[in-house]
């Protein structure tokens, strides 16, 4: 009989289990900045410390995972997503949470044309000048030695 009780328990148990659905994804930053994309048919990929948001209309969004605080599926919108970094570091070129060498190769290739400032969101223009020259590198290698 309590096998029989236990499996009717269970049966009502899942038949009133319903799934949720949520209209947004908010991803909130270090700095308590939420933003929001459309959670219907989002696709979210994790690599090398980078999460990357594909919307159904096929725009990616990247957070580095050190920057983020959590994610949360909700029914409430956050700040449209902006694609500037959550918490940029001064002189991360590249988003990968590391201020480093690689950074000071893309200004480089940047100032001698081999690759475009513009892939780079405004990040290597470290002082908002409005151009990508030699007082960026300059600055990234300042911030390099620590001074």
């Amino acid at each position: 009989m309590k096998k029989y009780m236990f499996l009717l328990v269970l049966a009502l148990f899942a038949m009133s289990a319903q799934a949720t659905s949520f209209t947004y994804l908010n991803v909130t930053s270090n700095d308590s900045v939420a933003r929001s994309l459309e959670a219907a048919s989002l696709k979210i990929t994790f690599d090398n410390c980078v999460a990357t948001f594909t919307t159904a209309d096929g725009v990616e969004h990247t957070a580095t995972l050190a920057d983020m605080a959590y994610m949360e599926f909700s029914n409430t919108k956050g700040a449209d997503w902006d694609d500037t970094p959550l918490n940029p570091k001064d002189g991360d070129v590249n988003i990968d949470t590391f201020v480093d060498a690689i950074d000071l190769n893309i200004l480089i290739n940047i100032l001698l044309g081999a690759d475009q400032a513009d892939n780079y969101d405004g990040r290597a223009d470290l002082n908002s000048d409005g151009a990508v020259n030699g007082t960026d590198i300059n600055m990234l290698i300042n911030i390099l030695l620590g001074r």
